[in-house]
């Protein structure tokens, strides 16, 4: 048997799995089902997933502020760094992890590969605050396509806030 953590997977499974005996959520499913999901279907779950937990009431998706208050805050959403952690570690003078502008995004794109893959890591190229904070935008809308512009506009007005002089012409 395996575990199921995502509530916005269990849904999309328990929608497309009728033999489940009914067991509300399909939290445990069985070996055939799991295989079935990420061999078969892990791309158009990646995009259910992401509709899914949009549209509940009480979803924190796309919430932004410090990591250390996002993280672990809901199932299925982790907290993402934006700018990239590696880059502003490297490159932002006591640069804290745990007080950086963060997203809640759903894990399938994020740590997971879902239907258009992670969000990038890689920071070559990168010169500036300002590149790395566009490009992080970029693979946001890249991965996650229905993210709305409020969340991407307030991340960046963090950005500003937090780093004034990186963001300096």
């Amino acid at each position: 048997m395996y575990l199921i953590e995502s509530k916005a997977l269990r849904t999309w499974l328990y929608r497309r799995n009728t033999n489940n005996g009914g067991k509300e959520g399909a939290e445990i499913v069985g070996k055939e089902v799991a295989e079935t999901v990420v061999k078969q279907e892990l791309k158009q779950a990646g995009t259910e997933a992401v509709e899914t937990i949009a549209k509940e009431e009480s979803s924190k998706l796309w919430k932004v502020g410090l990591h250390e208050e996002l993280r672990g805050t809901e199932v299925g959403l982790e907290s993402h760094h934006i700018g990239q952690k590696k880059w502003m570690i490297d490159n932002i003078p006591g640069y804290d992890v745990m007080k950086a502008p963060a997203m809640l995004v759903p894990k399938i794109g994020h740590t997971t590969r879902g239907a258009r893959g992670i969000v990038s890591r890689n920071t070559t190229g990168i010169a500036n605050l300002r590149d790395l904070i566009a490009r992080d935008i970029r693979e946001m809308r890249r991965v996650y396509p229905n993210v709305p512009n409020e969340p991407l506009q307030k991340i960046i007005q963090m950005n500003k806030e937090m780093y004034p002089s990186f963001f300096k012409k």
